[in-house]
């Protein structure tokens, strides 16, 4: 609205995927006020598309007691998966055979039947309209509950002293908990008072369980060939001051300290209150 723009696409897809959505965002449509599914990817109208229940903890997909799969709940996030139809939706496939073989489902609802995997969890509303939560294996769980880390580094990037986020969860050694949310970004005023401001941001805008535990700040973002951030090196670097270089803040009672060897021997010997 303030630039005037008419028409915002938002979509969501893949070169080799066998299904996708388009969302048209009008601008007239935004000013009255009466515009549903702001955010989506896009509205769930083709039938081959599902939705399928994930455990992020087992990271495995939920099957019933026959060993079929089991659909997602309304604004349940759960993988999305296209079915196998010849002549429509067949999934060519990689040059690699194995990586091709990982992308098919068989077995699904009924024996035989064949589905396309994608890889993200997505969620669907009461009125169809579909929304991205997270790749599978980013989300992570924390004292119980599910953490998308995309969903967390929106919230976090709207911070105006921060100028690109990255979160991911960390194992913590000798802790139960599951992984704990991280975050890397480029913070350049790194002061008491702006990490201060960081939480308090963080702590209104987001559950308690998806406050950052750690933040860790870096020169510059680490990005993947196709300019995704990188999150599988940060995730096994993990917290450990040895392994990493980059200055490491660990959440305290509502305050970000910074980490030396003796707070991480303090955190991973349960003596400290995350």
């Amino acid at each position: 609205m303030r630039f005037g723009i008419d028409i915002i696409v938002e979509f969501y897809g893949s070169t080799e995927g066998t299904g996708g959505f388009q969302n048209y965002i009008f601008l007239n449509n935004l000013k009255k006020g009466n515009y549903d599914g702001y955010g989506s990817v896009g509205q769930l109208t083709n039938e081959n598309i599902m939705f399928l229940k994930y455990d992020v903890e087992k990271d495995e997909l939920i099957r019933d007691s026959n060993g079929y799969c089991i659909k997602a709940d309304v604004n349940e996030p759960g993988e999305m998966v296209v079915k196998v139809i010849k002549g429509e939706t067949e999934f060519v496939g990689y040059t690699n055979k194995e990586a091709t073989k990982k992308k098919l489902l068989e077995n699904v609802f009924e024996a035989g039947d064949m589905f396309t995997r994608t890889g993200d969890l997505m969620k669907v509303d009461e009125k169809n309209w579909v929304y991205f939560v997270d790749r599978i294996g980013d989300t992570f769980r924390w004292k119980g509950e599910n953490v998308s880390t995309a969903e967390v580094a929106t919230e976090l990037a709207k911070f105006p002293n921060v100028d690109e986020v990255n979160v991911y969860g960390v194992q913590i050694p000798n802790n139960e908990d599951g992984r704990a949310g991280c975050c890397a970004m480029i913070m350049p005023d790194t002061s008491a008072e702006n990490l201060q401001r960081f939480y308090t941001h963080a702590s209104s805008s987001l559950p308690s369980y998806s406050v950052p535990v750690f933040l860790r700040i870096l020169p510059q973002m680490q990005i993947t060939g196709t300019f995704k951030h990188q999150k599988v090196q940060m995730r096994n670097d993990g917290i450990d001051p040895v392994k990493v270089s980059d200055q490491i803040y660990y959440l305290e009672k509502g305050v970000y300290k910074l980490m030396d060897m003796a707070a991480y021997q303090k955190i991973t010997s349960v003596g400290a209150r995350l």
